[in-house]
């Protein structure tokens, strides 16, 4: 047997009704099966219950008994699951986890990503880089790679077009075919899934399971429930029931292409533009990541904060919002806070924040993406009365029901694979400049001469210029403010402070801090999490899993610059930023919230693909590393120059 759910019963910390209610189930060696259910039916949660992720996180109360083969998880929001900072590493991650040897994770990373459709991809891409249907797919070769007995899958075409679509189905039935492996396979949108399973196991919206059995039997019996839950059933027809009023001038213009063809990167552009010649409060945006639209305190504070920046009458302002909720299905939480709804309700929240306040341009990042039909045809409406209204509304979709509904339809064609180049060997690795910054600091305060400091200072930017000059990823150029500006911070403040009002000693302070944070700033900044991880794992011998997890914690520090700029370009189109420093903390918390809920999410992307993996008896497995850590071809001369300085502000020439 390889997956036996008995009484299942999963009730998350401080909830007071269980997500699951006594499910059992079973699967025997080489089966596979769909499991369908409404929204908020714990088709996620039992997911992660299978494969030990919610014991891991320890976020449940897990009641029952399960006992499931190794297994490998895709997460619904590809967004956050992936872990490392090249794809190659991300692919590698869970046969790292597995203990495979690293001749054979480069053979297992190519066939992964070949069969998933990507084996034209750079593998030295950051996985940030790619659109959601790439990183999709992304993180299923990396399932792939791991070669669990047990595939469970969440939501795995959901982002994709329908021709990647069909190349996921294909890889995932190649490899059950090829592995005999089971499956287990959550979907909205299922019927394209069906050759495939001989199973089906239906939960309600109370998390019972309420059918299983042979797919043509439960569909049969429970086909005119599922379709009343809004499931896609065959031979449903959404179009039939939306709304349909005289138009009045509006128009739908409709991006479509394969995953990664540039649909998103299209839209934006031309968001940007309208911004500098529409008036005021003129545009709509639902960007790709929902939540960076999210604000206030309440879900009605989010949904309505647009329209009172507007001006517009508090009271009616309330009664719109209120009705909006209505119609997207969020009526009984909007005094609950934005940021604990799920992906799909987040989702319907940030496109009715986009037409709240009845823009003339509007434009929509995949809207209807993972919606059932009840979301969907609200979704829907929506857009149809705003271009009833004559708002210009121009979206990417790779939803063909959707496209029916296009005025437009512009097809965007991928761009050809650049040709793949040898990495070049950094001139320095990480752990070397984290050993020169180490350096830096230990010096800085034992010095305590001004004109030896000063030296020190001098001899340092020279030798950082030369430095970003031959490593141009070192030339963060933008740190440099930011920098200057602590450095005159805290001598004036030293200065400002002492009884004394001592000039020598306030500046003997700064140059202290601008010795040891120029270099710490910039290498820093520069330093591959992974390479980093490698060092630190395979030449100082720490144990492989805190090393791992501060790894990807580095990556995700990287990443909060990137969403810097977005959470504060969408709250500008949403008219939501502040003046001054209350925009800055504002930016601040968001950002917070925003790495808070990342966080988790990629601590169970991490368990999903086997970080905790123990063997028969209970121990961790020993972790291997994908690529061999090497030193680069300067390091020697980097402490040496580092240690060079240092000397100068001890002792002057």
């Amino acid at each position: 047997m390889t997956l036996d759910v008995q009484n299942l019963r999963v009730t998350p910390f401080g909830a007071d009704s269980a997500v699951l209610d006594g499910v059992t189930f079973s699967l025997k060696q080489g089966e596979k099966a769909l499991l369908l259910g409404p929204s908020g039916a714990g088709k996620s949660t039992l997911m992660l219950a299978i494969s030990g992720v919610l014991q891991q996180l320890e976020t449940a109360d897990v009641a029952g008994t399960l006992v499931a083969a190794s297994s490998g998880l895709l997460l619904q929001n590809a967004t956050d699951s992936a872990i490392c900072d090249t794809v190659y590493r991300d692919v590698a991650f869970g046969a790292e986890s597995a203990g495979v040897a690293r001749l054979s994770i480069a053979g297992l990373v190519e066939a992964a990503l070949d069969a998933v459709g990507l084996g034209e991809l750079d593998k030295g891409r950051n996985p940030q880089t790619l659109s959601g249907g790439e990183l999709q797919r992304m993180c299923l070769a990396g399932l792939l790679a791991l070669k669990p007995r047990l595939l469970l899958l969440d939501e795995p075409t959901s982002y994709l077009d329908d021709e990647s679509a069909a190349e996921v189905r294909d890889a995932v039935s190649e490899y059950l075919r090829m592995s005999g492996a089971t499956a287990l396979i959550a979907e909205h949108i299922f019927e394209a899934w069906l050759p495939l399973v001989d199973k089906i196991f239906v939960l309600d919206a109370s998390g019972r399971l309420v059918a299983a059995g042979d797919t043509d039997e439960v569909l049969k019996r429970s086909g005119r429930q599922l379709a009343d839950w809004g499931m896609w059933v065959a031979g449903g027809d959404p179009l039939h029931s939306l709304v349909t009023t005289a138009e009045t001038g509006g128009h739908i213009t409709a991006l479509v292409g394969r995953s990664g063809s540039g649909k998103t990167t299209w839209l934006n552009q031309y968001l940007r533009s309208s911004l500098e010649t529409a008036p005021v409060g003129g545009v709509g945006w639902l960007p790709q990541n929902p939540a960076n639209t999210l604000t206030g305190n309440t879900v009605l504070e989010s949904l309505t904060a647009t329209a009172l920046a507007l001006g517009e009458d508090p009271k009616l302002t309330q009664q719109g919002g209120q009705e909006w909720l209505r119609r997207m299905g969020l009526e009984g939480m909007r005094n609950r806070n934005p940021h604990e709804l799920s992906g799909g309700e987040t989702r319907r929240l940030a496109l009715a924040s986009a037409f709240m306040h009845k823009p003339g341009l509007v434009y929509l990042d995949e809207p209807t993406v993972g919606l059932d039909t009840l979301s969907w045809k609200n979704v829907v409406d929506a857009i149809l009365e705003a271009k009833h209204s004559g708002a210009r509304i121009y979206l990417a979709t790779h939803d063909a029901q959707l496209l029916k509904l296009a005025d437009e339809v512009i097809t965007l064609e991928p761009k050809s694979a650049p040709i793949a180049q040898a990495t070049k060997p950094q001139l320095f690795s990480p752990l070397a400049m984290f050993a020169a910054s180490a350096l830096t600091l230990a010096g800085a305060l034992a010095f305590r001469s001004v004109s030896a400091a000063a030296l020190a200072l001098f001899a340092e930017a020279i030798l950082m210029a030369l430095a970003m000059w031959l490593v141009p990823s070192l030339r963060r150029f933008g740190l440099l403010w930011p920098m200057a500006f602590g450095v005159a911070s805290v001598g004036f403040s030293n200065w400002w402070l002492s009884d004394a009002h001592s000039v020598e000693a306030a500046a003997l302070v700064a140059i202290r801090v601008a010795f040891f944070g120029l270099p710490g700033l910039l290498l820093a900044a520069a330093a591959s999490p992974s390479e980093l991880g490698d060092q630190l794992g395979q030449k100082l011998r720490i144990p492989a899993r805190p090393v791992v997890a501060a790894m990807v914690g580095l990556n995700r520090v990287h990443r909060l610059r990137g969403n810097w700029a977005s959470l504060a370009f969408v709250r500008k189109v949403r008219l939501v930023a502040k003046k001054g420093l209350a925009e800055y903390w504002s930016l601040i918390l968001f950002s917070l919230i925003e790495a808070t809920r990342s966080a988790e999410s990629t601590a169970i992307a991490m368990e999903s693909r086997g970080f905790s993996a123990k063997d028969a008896t209970g121990k961790p497995v020993p972790r291997t590393w994908a690529i061999e850590a090497t030193w680069g071809k300067l390091d020697l001369l980097l402490l040496a120059a580092a240690a060079g300085c240092v000397a100068l502000g001890l002792f002057g020439l």
